[in-house]
């Protein structure tokens, strides 16, 4: 468990760990790949579920999966199999094909879970995952947290120690971006009634880093010889064909495209006869028409970005297995092809 008071830097830590923010020193590691140098290696054994589950909510949780599968280049039939096995794992065979915004929180919960552990991952990374839930939401999860932590490793931020003790075997705890304490479940207590006590431990011991499930025997290597694939064809189709057809599911995406053909067609006829000596004239609109596409593809490619980010489905992308580069490509592409005629 990684516990500590709102502000101690907890969220920060783990998306550091995560790899969407690049620490100002020290070592993030994961099964003993450094996260700076090997962030493709690493995300392929991580599961990360932000603060608050961040989804995206116009698709179906069916929808979800399928799109985070092909995004991270697993197969169909791998894709179809982990399905079946987290509907029923995770009681989601009623809700499959209601949009996620319908879904009350903690199936949303339950959704995210089921993104994380989707393309079973070695290491899974939790950030406040019951916060917001009933009593009975909480239990599942709970339970949900202690079989997969049952052979692999689990790190789960929280503030409630009772959380702690329902699914935890060892505790980190940091105040204003230091380690207080680490130890046993059992340490903890020793030390106060609650966390108020826990606190004011005089326990100060300092930690330079923090590697979740070393391989026996290994170190950390600088990624010296590595080769990370040319380029992630699946993820950036993935990605493409989401944003494509989330544009045709906003209202604002057909605002956009209705003024786009409007000013396509003022170029085209407004300013011109049309007609010149019989012959269909279209060569003002030809000349503009790149203009048009260098101001609008990257003003809606950043809009699309914005969004990620408003959503906080942003550090989903970036704990994909893929560049930052390939990403970005994946969103412009999607741009540019709905916005062309």
């Amino acid at each position: 468990a990684f516990l500590g008071p709102n502000g101690a830097g907890k969220s920060t830590t783990m998306k550091c760990l995560t790899g969407v923010l690049a620490p100002d020193e020290g070592l993030a590691c994961i099964a003993g790949e450094p996260v700076l140098e090997s962030r493709l290696q690493v995300a392929k054994r991580l599961g990360y579920m932000p603060e608050n589950g961040p989804l995206y909510q116009e698709m179906t949780p069916e929808d979800l999966l399928w799109f985070f599968g092909e995004a991270r280049g697993l197969d169909r039939e791998r894709i179809e199999r982990r399905i079946e096995e987290l509907k029923r794992r995770l009681s989601l065979g009623t809700v499959m094909g209601k949009a996620i915004h319908k879904l009350s929180r903690g199936y949303r919960q339950r959704v995210g879970l089921a993104q994380v552990l989707l393309h079973e991952p070695d290491v899974l990374i939790l950030d406040e995952p019951t916060a917001g839930l009933d009593p009975n939401q909480i239990r599942d999860v709970r339970r949900t947290i202690r079989e997969f932590g049952e052979n692999r490793a689990v790190l789960l931020s929280t503030h409630i120690l009772q959380e702690v003790e329902a699914v935890c075997d060892r505790v980190i705890f940091i105040d204003e971006g230091e380690v207080v304490f680490q130890g046993s479940v059992d340490e903890l207590k020793s030390t106060g009634a609650d966390l108020d006590d826990a606190f004011a431990a005089e326990d100060h011991a300092v930690a330079d880093g923090l590697d979740l499930l070393p391989p026996p025997g290994s170190t950390p290597s600088a990624g010296a010889g590595r080769r990370e694939e040319l380029m992630n064809t699946r993820t950036i189709k993935a990605i493409f064909k989401r944003d494509f057809f989330g544009y045709f599911g906003s209202p604002l995406g057909y605002v956009i495209i209705l003024a786009f053909v409007l000013l396509s067609g003022w170029l085209a006829f407004g300013r011109q006869a049309f007609f010149v000596n019989n012959r269909a004239n279209l060569d003002l609109l030809s000349e503009y028409f790149p203009y048009l596409l260098v101001l609008i593809v990257p003003a809606m490619c950043m809009a699309a970005w914005a969004d990620e980010y408003k959503q906080g489905t942003d550090e989903l992308l970036f704990t994909l297995p893929a560049n930052d580069w390939e990403l970005v490509i994946a969103k412009y592409g999607a741009c540019r092809r709905c916005r062309s005629p």
